[in-house]
């Protein structure tokens, strides 16, 4: 089993690791296929063995425990006293705490500070992140005078420290605070211990940033990570990353329809054989990132270009076929000889759709969601593999439920065999057309890959006005619908040479856009590494934004987030990189590797010694406003 460096991940704080990270390598990688192909056998035992979410039990987690959370190792308490409140820590051996980064602000202004007293002055010593400074080991109590103003009854106070492990870790600054109002001798309440029990109790999860659903999956059971992933799979189904898919098995089950008499039981067992192909190759991709960690990069792989150009070529051939202009058929004794076998059989059919559900999982979604990277983030970390078999699997079957009703649905609707069918045919090839040129998209430039959705949307005009038709509301829609597709392909046609990138925006050029923000474009690790470097001569904070031309979440972040003006500026006083990792070449797959990175959109923060703050890193899309609180935090932490 291959390990990947392991990550202190804390409770409720994520530690900044100021020494060199230790990275445990075992090299059994090659036993990964044959595991694989034991893995659906072992299901079961895998599955129960998958309820093991304590990260320091035996298998991973033990070696983590040479570093204590940080509420443990400087243990927080406050009191009312009748001249305000005193503070108190308790230290763990083997740590100490900053004199000097002990800080109190009142946050309303109710109230008066007076200066605070420490009890013990403690030690001056050369620190190596500090220098000079007074450090405190063992304990420490802070009497800190508090003056409420005229009718005030309670005030807001912050108390920020920080501290270190003697063994080489240093926590980031820490914030506490603290409701004071004139009872004495009573437990002063630390808001945010608050907060945090409402928030357990509510079973709240935010799925636009990893972190949550990594915490989640940490603290419930493999039955409710089940239920939870099947339900954020029918979110995603609605998503651009998934959307291609619709077409693939619409045309599927009217290709079914066409050939025989609506079977409703025909049609459902086609789009359940699809979404089982969908489901388990993400189960297995959970499994192989159990097993290998963030180095199994199986569906990038899959984003190579002699993959995409091979499979754009086939959905090409496909619509071809839906127009007429061969029939799609295999050579008449092959063909012969395989109805033989499979009459033999049932399901036939069956399994070739089963195959295509697998091969649409990894070519047609390709974009990191963030329920699908907070999983892969916890399994990879964890090694569980049998949890990233259920957890994904659920996953793949949430976002399959959409797609059968929509199949199945939809089927309903279709009216028996006659003229209407060569309609049909043309619309479910100019669908399967317009997959193809979904999966070209990611390997030309942004401006080609407009003109070739201008294309296809002018065809289709063509198309349409060329139909005869005789009766005058057929003739008004013809019309209607053959000028509105020429219209927007002649808006495409036209942002292209313009140099636009964007089919919902064709007038606005990307050029202006990307110039406000000069980021600095690097391909591999050692690339990143030098850019990092001069950010540090620079004395900025970093930010590296993980992108590929082909992920649809980059675009839209870079369409709707980025550009807006206080976004703008935030990002501004950071050294900007973009690691391109549309290649997904060797130099793509070692800063993947290096950072533990599962696919674009992803987004890194580094203070101004080039520490990344990984409790800020973004996977997959985030709004605005939490965008920004990521933005603020990473600047406040890198002063």
């Amino acid at each position: 089993m291959f390990v990947l460096a392991l990550n202190i991940f804390w409770e409720h704080q994520v530690v900044m690791i100021k020494t060199a990270r230790r990275i445990l390598d075992s090299h059994i990688k090659a036993r990964l296929w044959t595991l694989l192909l034991l893995s659906f056998s072992v299901f079961s035992s895998a599955a129960n063995a998958s309820f093991n979410f304590d990260l320091d039990s035996d298998g991973f987690g033990a070696s983590n425990s040479q570093f204590l959370p940080v509420d443990e190792a400087f243990i927080f308490d406050v009191q009312v006293t009748s001249k305000g409140l005193r503070t108190s820590w308790k230290i763990t051996e083997g740590y100490y705490l900053y004199q000097s980064k002990i800080e109190v602000s009142l946050l309303d202004s109710n109230a008066t500070l007076g200066t605070p007293n420490f009890s013990d002055s403690g030690i001056e010593e050369n620190d190596p992140y500090f220098g000079m400074t007074r450090v405190v080991y063992n304990e420490l109590q802070m009497e800190l005078p508090v003056t409420l103003i005229s009718d005030a009854k309670e005030t807001e106070i912050k108390i920020t420290y920080q501290g270190c492990a003697v063994a080489g870790l240093c926590y980031p600054p820490q914030a506490k605070t603290v409701l004071y109002f004139p009872v004495e001798n009573a437990p002063a309440p630390v808001l945010e211990d608050i907060e945090a029990q409402i928030k357990a109790k509510s079973l709240s999860l935010s799925t636009d940033d990893a972190s949550s659903i990594f915490s989640f999956m940490q603290e419930n059971s493999a039955l409710a990570t089940a239920a939870i992933f099947f339900l954020l799979g029918l979110g995603l189904t609605f998503t651009p990353c998934v959307l291609p898919m619709i077409p693939i098995i619409t045309t599927i089950v009217a290709g079914n329809n066409q050939s025989s008499q609506k079977n409703w039981g025909r049609n459902f067992s086609l789009a359940l054989s699809y979404v089982a192909g969908m489901a388990l190759t993400y189960a297995a991709f959970g499994l192989t990132v159990g097993l290998l960690g963030a180095s199994a990069n199986l569906q990038a792989t899959m984003q190579s270009p002699i993959v995409l150009i091979f499979f754009a070529i086939v959905f090409i051939a496909l619509a071809a076929a839906m127009f007429g202009l061969y029939e799609l058929q295999l050579p008449a004794f092959l063909r012969d000889r395989l109805q033989n076998q499979s009459a033999k059989l049932s399901g036939g059919k069956i399994a070739s759709v089963f195959f295509i559900g697998a091969l649409s999982a990894l070519l047609v979604s390709p974009c990191v969601s963030a329920p699908l990277a907070g999983a892969l983030i916890y399994i990879s970390t964890s090694n569980d593999a049998g949890l990233g078999f259920v957890s994904l699997f659920s996953l793949g079957l949430g976002m399959g439920v959409p797609l059968i009703i929509v199949a199945v649905g939809g089927a309903r609707f279709i009216p028996k065999a006659g003229a209407w069918m060569n309609y049909s045919k043309f619309i479910f090839g100019m669908l399967l057309l317009g997959v193809a040129v979904w999966l070209i998209n990611r390997l030309v430039p942004g401006n080609i890959g407009l003109a070739l959705w201008g294309v296809l949307s002018v065809g289709a005009a063509i198309y349409v006005f060329t139909q005869r038709t005789h009766k005058i509301h057929t003739r008004a829609i013809k019309y209607t619908l053959g000028s509105l597709l020429l219209l927007i392909g002649a808006l495409w046609l036209f942002g292209a040479i313009k140099g636009s990138n964007d089919p919902m925006r064709p007038l606005t050029s990307a050029v202006l856009s990307e110039s406000k923000l000069p980021f600095i474009k690097v391909y591999s690790l050692k690339d990143l590494q030098n850019e990092l470097e001069n950010a540090k001569l620079a004395g900025k904070p970093a930010f590296v934004d993980i992108y590929a031309d082909w992920c649809i979440s980059c675009i839209i972040m870079e369409r709707d987030v980025f550009p807006q003006q206080d976004i703008a500026d935030k990002l501004g006083q950071y050294y900007l990189i973009k690691a391109d990792m549309t290649k997904n070449d060797a130099g793509n797959i070692a800063l993947m590797e290096k950072y533990e990175i599962f696919g674009p959109p992803s987004y890194l923060f580094f203070d101004t010694n080039q520490n990344e703050m990984k409790q800020l890193r973004v996977v997959g899309e985030i709004g605005k406003k939490r965008f920004q609180e990521r933005l603020n935090r990473a600047l406040g932490n890198s002063e």
